[in-house]
């Protein structure tokens, strides 16, 4: 049997039924017996049998058609989907208690910006990259699957925040830098091994990231972050704002 051929949620499923099926007739047979043998057996000891012997002959029945071994793999195959299902669960728990939590972050640093005579420029679009991330910034979903999207050419280059489980009780906001899926947006972590709760930044388009590379390169400068105030992209997005090219068009 060709196991990648297979949907290891479905198999199992269409089995699960093939037992149900059998069920009402292995009970009604199993009922039938004890009458017929004037033998007095609890409801739920007659329940668990015919259970039992459903499954047994649903089992049959697929040694018959295939490989029981077969069966077992895809078995393990379902479990380890509902774990997954139950891990994402929880991720999506925590995004949703947690992703209100970046944008007053940014902004409070916005606001010490401001409050700060030496650090405001007044003729200056922006005052600090916050600033940017408040106006073109994207929430993103934490995607644990790289190994799914790792082929995939359409992913984007993002720059912005994360919320880290820093320990069991205490939560860590932080700069970072990550890949994500165009659409839907979801992140993928390629430097941490264990992802954030939740992501905001923005999501640079392809084009003008390479070219901000080659130019970087030929000026002979490290690979750093776009938001940079000691790069000149950087300066320039705080002077004039982001470059209409630099902008992914499904962000804007």
């Amino acid at each position: 049997m060709n196991h990648k051929a297979l949907n290891p949620v479905i198999i199992p499923l269409l089995y699960l039924s093939l037992v149900l099926l059998i069920l009402p007739f292995t009970y009604q047979a199993i009922y039938g017996l004890t009458s017929l043998l004037t033998l007095t057996v609890p409801q739920g000891v007659l329940t668990l049998i015919s259970i039992f012997l459903g499954g047994l002959i649903a089992l049959c029945v697929y040694d018959l058609l295939g490989d029981s071994q077969d069966f077992l793999v895809l078995l393990k195959l379902f479990k380890n989907w509902l774990k997954d299902c139950k891990q994402t669960a929880k991720r999506y728990i925590l995004f949703l208690r947690h992703r209100h939590i970046i944008k007053p972050h940014l902004k409070k640093i916005v606001n010490d910006y401001k409050s700060t005579p030496n650090l405001l420029k007044e003729d200056w679009k922006y005052h600090c990259f916050e600033e940017v991330l408040l106006d073109y910034g994207v929430l993103m979903f934490p995607e644990t699957n790289l190994v799914k999207h790792a082929a995939k050419k359409d992913l984007v280059y993002v720059e912005g925040y994360t919320i880290f489980n820093e320990t069991n009780t205490s939560l860590k906001i932080c700069s970072h830098a990550w890949m994500a899926t165009s659409n839907p947006s979801k992140a993928l972590d390629v430097i941490n091994r264990e992802p954030g709760i939740c992501y905001f930044g923005v999501p640079f388009s392809r084009q003008w990231i390479t070219k901000t590379l080659q130019d970087r390169k030929q000026r002979g400068e490290k690979e750093c972050l776009i938001f940079d105030v000691g790069t000149p992209e950087g300066l320039h997005i705080l002077k004039y704002g982001l470059p209409e090219e630099a902008i992914l068009m499904n962000n804007k």
